[in-house]
């Protein structure tokens, strides 16, 4: 028979949704420290109805195990003051009460624990309208006789007080269901993401998983209805783990600047000792971002104060007609791509976004402009490739006109950065603007740049 502390882990509601062979149940198996569901946990669910049956099983057990263990830590506390010689008499233990039977079946919930039957209970944490129900019969007498004691004896009356005793604070079970349900959720869309290989819409993501019976019996459970929006449900838990692909779109200039700083050296900045402090021109300094930095929320949340790539998902916030009530390629609203994939895996990624971009007619577009920068800034990562390879991306890179190595799409935060001014010079930090660089056809075909990098600017709130 399993202990408490080993039944415990057993029972987190996350496996509720554990199920041999989903996703990414193999990989989790194996890491050390993971527990299997509790063995009386039912089969996996296919159903709604089969979920909230769990779920329902699988509290009442943790309710029991957590009756059990208040009635314990009563049990420890007189034996410790007994211990301590605050009695006088021998304590009254469940032993002296109970019969054998009775000890092992012994629970006890909030209220019924004798300092809080006598009046002196904690109610500040129960549960809204939550009402006691009385005092087990084979516990009353021994409920009794500790009242007894703590109003004869001003040092257990000390002791026996909310102030002192442990709280018991119910488990929220809605919102650790929801948290479960929603990690459940991120494991699958994730797994199906990988499997794919190559950037999705909402839509097409959506289409992998329409006929998957536990993605919609969890969705049905967590709406409450059958007519839940699959499309939408999946955004609310894909933008939860999601980050944008680009800098510009998740930091405030105050974040770009330290962005950009830790990735050139203060000598290419033109930075010397001024903000940044006495640091080495050529230094690289590991920048700490406060939450003003950042535009996004769930960036922050993400990353933190490092800024530490830890989403799931990239979020490819140039190529997201759906905030301005246009379609995206395909119809299918927001694009997302996998934070696994590795540099060269991200600039293919690249590469099809920017063939999807050229199908829906957005030569030389801004969106493109962005694409390509985000190319660009891979090529460093790309040297282990062939060269042909290689050449191959920085053609594509560079064929708005902008060679390799030439800063567009950000060129505005970097200078800003280098001069020290507070952001990019006609942006406020209410709307981060977009670097556009007009290009014009030659006559042999080539794309050459029109005027200085800051030649024109889109105020876009991104």
């Amino acid at each position: 028979m399993l202990s408490i502390t080993e039944q415990l882990p057993s029972l987190s509601l996350r496996k509720l949704f554990e199920h041999s062979g989903e996703a990414y149940h193999a990989w989790n198996s194996q890491l050390e420290g993971y527990v299997p569901p509790h063995p009386e946990l039912p089969a996996p669910f296919t159903t709604a109805r089969e979920l909230r049956a769990a779920r329902d099983h699988l509290i009442r057990m943790r309710d029991d195990i957590r009756g059990r263990m208040i009635f314990l830590q009563e049990e420890m506390d007189w034996v410790a003051y007994d211990m301590y010689g605050l009695l006088k008499a021998r304590p009254p233990l469940a032993e002296d009460y109970l019969a054998p039977r009775d000890y092992r079946a012994a629970r006890l919930r909030l209220g019924q624990r004798p300092f809080e039957v006598a009046g002196r209970g904690y109610t500040g944490d129960w549960p809204k309208g939550y009402r006691p129900a009385p005092v087990p019969a084979p516990l009353e007498a021994l409920t009794e006789a500790r009242q007894r004691v703590i109003e004869a004896n001003p040092d257990i009356a000390l002791l026996e007080d909310p102030l002192y005793k442990r709280r018991w604070i119910p488990p929220d079970y809605a919102a650790e269901f929801r948290e479960a349900a929603e990690w459940w959720l991120a494991e699958k869309l994730e797994y199906a993401l990988e499997q794919n290989g190559r950037p999705l819409s909402l839509q097409q993501w959506a289409r992998l998983l329409v006929h998957d019976v536990r993605v919609n019996a969890v969705l049905e459970v967590l709406t409450g209805t059958l007519a839940f929006d699959l499309e939408g449900e999946l955004l609310k838990v894909i933008q939860a783990n999601a980050a944008p692909n680009r800098p510009e779109h998740y930091l405030k200039p105050s974040g770009l600047r330290k962005f950009y700083v830790s990735r050139v050296g203060n000598e290419e900045l033109g930075i010397g000792n001024g903000e940044l402090g006495m640091q080495n021109a050529k230094s690289r300094p590991v920048p700490t971002y406060k939450r003003r930095d950042f535009s996004d929320a769930t960036a922050w949340r993400i990353r933190g104060k490092l800024n530490i790539p830890r989403e799931r998902f990239i979020y490819y916030a140039e190529f997201d007609h759906s905030q301005r009530g246009v379609d995206a390629p395909d119809g299918g609203g927001p694009w997302f791509g996998w934070a696994g994939w590795d540099a060269v895996q991200r600039a293919e990624a690249l590469v099809y976004l920017v063939e999807q971009a050229a199908r829906a007619g957005w030569t030389l577009h801004w969106r493109q402009c962005g694409l390509r920068a985000a190319l660009r800034d891979l090529l460093p990562e790309l040297g282990g490739l062939p060269k042909a390879d290689r050449a191959e991306f920085q053609a594509i890179a560079e064929m708005c006109g902008m060679p390799a190595g030439t800063r567009c799409y950000c060129q505005g935060y970097r200078d800003a950065a280098a001069a020290g001014e507070p952001g990019v010079p006609g942006v406020g930090e209410e709307s981060l603007g977009v670097k556009v660089v007009r290009a014009v056809r030659e006559q042999r075909g080539r794309y050459k740049v029109a005027g200085d990098v800051g030649a024109e600017q889109l105020g876009l709130d991104l």
